[in-house]
């Protein structure tokens, strides 16, 4: 997930994937996505010198000071709302009112660091606002500008993300905020045939994404179908060469099994229909290890034909006491869809460590019971 959406959740605006559009009679506007994608940050912002982290004596203000040191800067302003701006390039295309419509790359990143948390000229996705519903601070600036123009503008936290800050986010409370921000077309919200131009653009983009979906998730899905033929022929490798130890015993299902430890009990091996307590352990065939009752400190009960076919015939072999490795060929155990966390993978063969703790077939018996009514 890009974490645009992160700035642009917290921005409140319709923020939309913006693709440049040619210059129209009515509005202006940039390039396109792929041109956007292709083109690094402006020199002109990587060129700018920024303060260094100001010094602040114990318990002063260390907001008031980062504004002070960009404020210093050479060809920065102050305005009243404390929003500092510096100039990088004047535009000299139209000048947005808040309702207007506005394109634009941005970079963002907190005040004392190197690293942007997010920019458009890396994502290759410029966005479309209404100055209006970001950020006051981003309001302002932008209605300062003109097309065409590059400004970096310093936000106070009340211009900004405030004392909350972006919870669990890159912004902290009451920091600084520094933004980078190109002004790529302006669409002025009383111009009908800028609007209407915008939107075709903008549906066209949305398409072409839609398209561009489709043929990853198609190609996505044979490279599925493909990783299933590989691991269906290495997990068939994996389980002949279990089964041809001396140690192992093959049944006519294909399940491999390892008698670990007998417990040496008289009791009953269980049936399908039966509850049963166990430790566990789960691997691949490379000995990752993807699930454990071991590890979580507490066995599992489970009626035993509600679970994977390889453990459904392989606990009937068991009785309690008893330790058994099964080596689980895929048909068995999760088949061609593995499973969706992507750990276990299409046609994965599985090893398992089974330690049977106890039998409940009472417990089958009553739930039969109750279905029936008695």
């Amino acid at each position: 997930m890009k974490r645009v959406f992160f700035l642009s959740a917290a921005l409140s605006a319709l923020t939309l994937a913006a693709c440049g559009s040619e210059s129209t009679e009515t509005g202006q506007g940039g390039g396109t996505i792929a041109e956007a994608a292709a083109t690094a940050v402006p020199a002109v912002f990587n060129s700018t010198a920024s303060p260094a982290t100001p010094t602040v004596e114990e318990g002063g203000d260390l907001v008031a000071a980062w504004l002070a040191a960009y404020g210093a800067l050479e060809g920065a302003e102050t305005s009243p709302s404390g929003l500092v701006l510096v100039t990088l390039e004047e535009g000299t295309g139209l000048e947005p009112q808040e309702r207007d419509l506005v394109k634009i790359n941005f970079a963002a990143r907190v005040a004392g660091s190197d690293e942007n948390f997010e920019s458009t000229w890396t994502s290759g996705s410029p966005v479309i606002i209404t100055p209006a519903q970001t950020l006051p601070g981003w309001a302002e600036a932008l209605t300062k500008m003109k097309q065409g123009g590059k400004t970096r503008a310093i936000l106070p936290p009340a211009l900004g993300f405030g004392v909350q800050g972006m919870p669990g986010g890159p912004v902290g409370p009451n920091e600084v905020t520094v933004f980078d921000l190109e002004l790529l077309g302006v669409y002025p919200a009383d111009d009908d045939a800028a609007l209407e131009a915008l939107t075709a653009e903008v549906e066209g983009e949305i398409q072409k994404y839609q398209t561009e979906s489709q043929r990853q998730q198609t190609l996505a899905q044979q490279q599925f179908v493909a990783l299933a033929s590989i691991n269906g022929t290495r997990s068939d490798n994996w389980i002949q060469s279990q089964a041809a130890r001396e140690e192992t015993t093959q049944t006519a299902s294909g399940l491999v099994y390892e008698v670990v430890t007998a417990g040496g009990s008289e009791d009953a091996s269980p049936l399908p229909e039966d509850t049963v307590r166990v430790n566990y352990r789960g691997t691949l065939p490379d000995g990752t290890e993807f699930d454990s009752s071991y590890s979580r400190g507490e066995p599992t009960e489970f009626q035993l034909n509600q679970v994977i076919g390889g453990w459904t015939e392989g606990l009937q072999l068991m009785k309690p006491g008893d330790t058994f490795r099964f080596y689980i060929p895929a048909r068995l155990a999760y088949g061609q869809q593995g499973v969706g966390n992507g750990l276990i993978g299409p046609n994965q063969a599985l090893a398992f460590d089974v330690e049977l703790i106890s039998v409940n077939p009472e417990a089958a018996e009553e739930t039969n019971d109750i279905n029936n009514g008695e």
